[in-house]
């Protein structure tokens, strides 16, 4: 199981999108989404993959939070 504090490992967020890259601040996911994933939904990000430095954009449709289970949907692309 991963730490919920620095996952999804290998990866940096910024709020926004990668036409912007140049003024982003990367940070964890869970800081960029104000540890409330709920809150993502409807806004977009840029996830950087640090080791292959391949950034995408990233949209969240819906995230559900249940006890024992959960889900999420969202859209993806490159520059």
């Amino acid at each position: 199981m991963g730490n919920r504090d620095t996952s999804p490992a290998g990866t940096e967020w910024a709020e926004g999108n990668s036409a912007d890259i140049a003024t982003l601040t990367f940070i964890t996911f869970r800081c960029a989404v104000g540890n409330n994933l709920r809150l993502s939904v409807g806004r977009s990000f840029v996830l950087r993959l640090i080791e292959d430095d391949i950034h995408l954009d990233v949209t969240f449709f819906s995230w559900t939070v249940r006890r024992d289970s959960g889900g999420f949907s969202y859209t993806r692309s490159t520059e």
